[in-house]
């Protein structure tokens, strides 16, 4: 069986002096009762006395039973006040617990979204970056066309004439020997022929 609580024992104490108090107050009545009962018939002293004795310790302990039971009361006041502070302490110290509980989850998830923010960024500069690259890596090498210029009809009669009076001077040394070609050579042909040697 479980032990009593506070409440049950303070309860059954109460009770107890309650009850023996009635107890008390119905032999006072009928203590006195019997005095009147004594005096008027004329009863012996010591009858008379003896039931006034009985009555008053009737009194006293009636007077020593509610004086408990005032103390009681005051005891159980301040058990009662005692509790209810208790109380509202363990109530308080619920509502901050619960507090601190909203405030850890408020930032567990702010924590959250700074880290997904973070990731969502990197993902991004990842993204821009492989663009960039993907972008220089497409670009199209610059090719450089070198023309030569064209040559003119002149010109290219010229480059024909030139290259014949070689060919002949050519000839005419494998033919004729290089000193009597020489001398027999105009000056311009010899200076086209310093130009191929």
């Amino acid at each position: 069986m479980a032990p009593p609580t506070t409440k049950q024992t303070r309860s059954g104490v109460k009770d107890h002096i309650t009850k023996k108090i009635n107890q008390f107050k119905t032999c006072e009545s009928y203590s006195i009762k019997i005095q009147d009962e004594l005096n008027t018939a004329d009863a012996p002293q010591e009858e008379y006395e003896a039931e006034v004795e009985f009555c008053r310790d009737v009194e006293q302990e009636v007077y020593a039973a509610r004086t408990i039971l005032k103390t009681k009361h005051m005891e159980w006041e301040i058990i009662r006040s005692d509790e209810e502070m208790e109380k509202a302490l363990n109530l308080k110290k619920q509502e901050m617990e619960k507090a601190a509980e909203i405030e850890k989850q408020r930032d567990e998830e702010r924590d959250k979204r700074i880290q997904k923010m973070f990731q969502q960024q990197q993902q991004d500069n990842t993204a821009a970056t492989q663009r960039i690259i993907a972008a220089m890596s497409a670009a199209a090498t610059p090719t450089v066309t070198v023309n030569a210029p064209k040559e003119s009809h002149n010109q290219r009669d010229s480059h024909k004439d030139k290259f014949a009076t070689l060919k002949a001077i050519s000839w005419n040394e494998h033919h004729f020997g290089s000193l009597s070609m020489q001398q027999s050579i105009p000056p311009a042909s010899r200076q086209y022929k310093n130009l191929i040697i």
